[in-house]
């Protein structure tokens, strides 16, 4: 999990947190699943409360917003109050790179004034590309041992690739 911090300018004991991570990839669908949370974090001092409900906060992953309010709130007892949560599938480039470009901010009109992350970059895993062989008769991602007069092949293997048949072992 990678997390972003964006302290607050009204009060220094105070900070957004954006927190990403990869959950899993796709090889098939060349996709990643994220999952995002935001959360409001006392770092020190005492703990502010208010009964309004007029905060807002906002993030941007991969160029999806997701936005709300947040109050009354009381850090009185707590530490961190959770304000969103969510997971987020992400498509890679054909060539399975992806950065994934993140964004947040808060404003709490109350106590502690404003915040963002700035423009942040988390940059995931490749998924692996490369020639699709039939196997089974499904076409499958990368390379596999064909069936050949009923035992498994080894040495050379040809697949068809972008319209021609390429050596691929």
């Amino acid at each position: 999990m990678t997390d972003w911090y964006g302290t607050f300018n009204g009060n220094g004991n105070y900070r957004l947190k954006v927190s990403v991570a990869l959950l899993s990839q796709d090889i098939a669908t060349n996709t990643s699943t994220l999952s995002r949370a935001v959360s409001v974090q006392k770092t020190g001092g005492s703990g502010y409360s208010t009964g309004n409900s007029n905060c807002s906060w906002g993030d941007v992953i991969d160029g999806v917003a997701h936005s709300g309010g947040w109050g009354p709130y009381d850090f009185g007892g707590i530490s961190e109050l959770p304000l969103s949560a969510s997971t987020q599938v992400v498509t890679h480039n054909a060539d399975g790179s992806k950065s994934v470009n993140v964004q947040g901010s808060a404003t709490d009109p109350n106590n502690f004034g404003y915040t963002d992350i700035g423009s942040q970059t988390l940059v995931l895993p490749s998924i692996p590309r490369g020639p699709k062989v039939e196997f089974g008769g499904a076409w499958a991602q990368g390379l596999v041992l064909p069936e050949f007069n009923g035992a498994w092949a080894t040495g050379l293997m040809y697949a068809e690739f972008n319209g021609a048949w390429v050596l691929v072992a």
